[in-house]
């Protein structure tokens, strides 16, 4: 039977990716959320709306009141 215990040093790498990918992502959040340009993000296999960042429900809001994320897909 093979063994299956990871080192030290493999669980400290795995400990160290999962930090820098939770920072990353922390990272991302902010700039999406605090930008003063208009980001949607897709679905690229339905072209569904995901998210949207605050500043472009703000700029839609002044327009369309409709929700960004009630939209039917982009062709």
């Amino acid at each position: 039977m093979g063994d299956c215990h990871s080192s030290g040093k493999e669980r400290d790498a795995g400990t160290h990716a999962e930090q820098a990918l939770r920072a990353s992502e922390l990272s991302y959040r902010r700039l999406f959320e605090a930008a003063q340009d208009g980001i949607l993000i897709l679905d690229a296999d339905t072209g569904r709306i995901n998210d949207v960042n605050p500043f472009l429900v703000k700029l839609r809001a002044t327009n369309m009141p409709m929700p960004l994320l009630s939209l039917p897909p982009l062709e």
